[in-house]
């Protein structure tokens, strides 16, 4: 992946790609969009998608996805060290699609530190816990929230009443 360097969007749908997410996806720059989606990959997601810098749309439904969801997507700001360079970076996830997998664990709160979050689909996975309080307040270009088919309890956080 180190000579696609000039990359801007990765579209991998109903393509049959099996085996797992590599990591060495998350040295791609300047990526904003990746589709996956509909396929055959298993495996957890990979960390190292969240260093992707720029990255906007990331759809990873429909697929045989394992594990939690890596709480590094939801950082507002990572300092990543890009051969031996610190850079400071803000979130700019727009859109994340992980519908449809069997993903399992808690929605993570860091979730609520994505401020240009708009649209945020996690349904038919094995989820459990609760929306994190974290949710709502700096979301504030949030329009489309979707966590039906999970094992959620006490959707609504004490912070919308």
């Amino acid at each position: 992946m180190g000579y696609l360097i000039h990359v801007e969007g990765l579209i991998l749908f109903e393509t049959q790609l099996s085996g797992t997410i590599p990591s060495s996806l998350g040295y791609l720059q300047n990526v904003f969009e990746i589709y996956l989606n509909n396929n055959l990959l298993s495996g957890t997601i990979p960390e190292t998608l969240s260093n992707i810098d720029g990255l906007m749309i990331l759809y990873l439904f429909d697929n045989l996805l394992t594990g939690t969801i890596p709480s590094s997507f939801g950082e507002a700001y990572q300092n990543i060290s890009i051969n031996g360079t610190i850079i400071h970076k803000i979130n700019q996830l727009e859109i994340f699609d992980c519908n449809s997998n069997y993903l399992n664990g808690s929605i993570p709160s860091t979730f609520g530190n994505i401020v240009l979050l708009q649209q945020l689909f996690i349904s038919s996975n094995m989820l459990m816990g609760i929306l994190p309080d974290t949710f709502g307040h700096p979301m504030i270009y949030l329009q489309i929230l979707v966590l039906s088919v999970n094992f959620l309890t006490n959707i609504i956080p004490s912070t919308y009443s």
